[in-house]
């Protein structure tokens, strides 16, 4: 049981379960995957259609997990790193257990939810597809949207670099230094929240009816950025008790 607990269970949320999240929103675009999960959901799978799913699930959850090395690891969270001779340093089966616990504590957490953050715009697509079809042929919600996003993003990240310190970029180290700047950037995302509402209003020439679609837009976003706030505190974690463990 303990051997599941710390790597079987780890394993799982890090590629199978972000795979089967893919495979599943794939099937917005899928009859065939539709009809799959459907015998799924139902009385009549089999052995072999569970093994086939998972096996799909699995090597989709490694290829995100390409995606998410880079986005995480080589670009958001770069400075987060661990020694690369930390194995060499890791002398003792007791030092080596213990840092192999922390890998399934805390790294596995983060490949999870830094492979569902990036998969959320595509989760978005899914639902557009699902539920509101016409919008997937309208360019201009599309550009829009993927700007209200952006920007989101970006007023998101910016106060949390800020607040965390550790940042090596100079013009962020300046914002860290002006608090009503670092405030000024979540006032902007209430802005730009309010600027999409605006902008979607004119687009359409109402809100009537696109109530839904704006509250699950701004729930995906909003959602988005959640995950990936955790899946950069779950790298700085890792990084921090890794370090430290090799340095004590």
């Amino acid at each position: 049981m303990k051997d599941f607990t710390t790597t079987s269970f780890g394993l799982i949320i890090a590629y199978l379960l972000p795979g089967l999240v893919t495979l599943f929103s794939m099937s917005a675009w899928s009859e065939n995957l539709r009809r799959i999960f459907r015998t799924l959901f139902s009385a009549q799978v089999d052995a072999g259609l569970l093994v086939s799913v998972g096996g799909c699930a699995l090597v989709l959850g490694l290829v995100l997990n390409v995606f998410r090395w880079v986005t995480f690891e080589k670009v958001i969270c770069k400075k987060y790193r661990v020694a690369p001779n930390i194995f060499s340093q890791s002398a003792g089966d007791q030092r080596l257990q213990s840092f192999l616990m922390v890998i399934e504590e805390t790294f596995r957490y983060h490949q999870f939810y830094g492979s569902i953050a990036i998969l959320t715009p595509f989760l978005y697509l899914s639902w557009l597809r699902f539920f509101e079809i016409p919008l997937m042929n309208d360019p201009v919600f599309l550009w829009v949207t993927f700007m209200f996003i952006m920007a989101e993003f970006f007023f998101s990240w910016l106060p949390y670099e800020a607040e965390c310190g550790a940042t090596e970029v100079e013009w962020i180290v300046a914002v860290c230094r002006l608090r009503w700047l670092r405030t000024g950037a979540r006032a902007f995302q209430l802005i730009v929240l309010l600027l999409y509402s605006l902008e979607l209003k004119y687009h359409f020439g109402s809100l009537a009816g696109r109530y839904k679609t704006l509250a699950v837009t701004v729930a995906f976003t909003f959602g988005g950025i959640a995950v990936g706030a955790n899946a950069m505190a779950a790298q700085r974690r890792y990084s921090e008790r890794a370090n430290n463990l090799v340095g004590g």
